[in-house]
């Protein structure tokens, strides 16, 4: 795991996570402080080259036993794909230039 090196040769405390369980946590550090009420429970969703999602509950992350929360390939209908295809598809940075 890169977190302990990291941690050891930098000597500070290193916390490892996917992108956007990562801006999720930044939110929960400098955004909450300006709305403590936002604290309690809050969904993070990103989407640019992919769709994820990050949930934090009581000012922590909580993030699937699986890796980072993906729901790029969640079907939707969608008429610039002819009908039906996947979100990633439909709202990505891609897909909308």
């Amino acid at each position: 795991p890169v977190g302990p090196v990291l941690a050891e040769a930098l000597g500070l405390p290193v916390s490892v996570a996917s992108h956007v369980d990562a801006m999720a946590g930044a939110e929960l550090l400098l955004g909450v402080r300006r709305q403590p009420s936002r604290a309690a429970t809050s969904l993070y969703v990103y989407a640019r080259e992919t769709v994820g999602y990050a949930l934090s509950i009581g000012g922590q992350v909580h993030s699937p036993a699986s890796g980072p929360g993906t729901i790029a390939a969640l079907p939707v209908q969608s008429e610039l794909l002819g009908g039906t295809g996947q979100l990633e598809s439909t709202v990505s940075d891609e897909a909308v230039l």
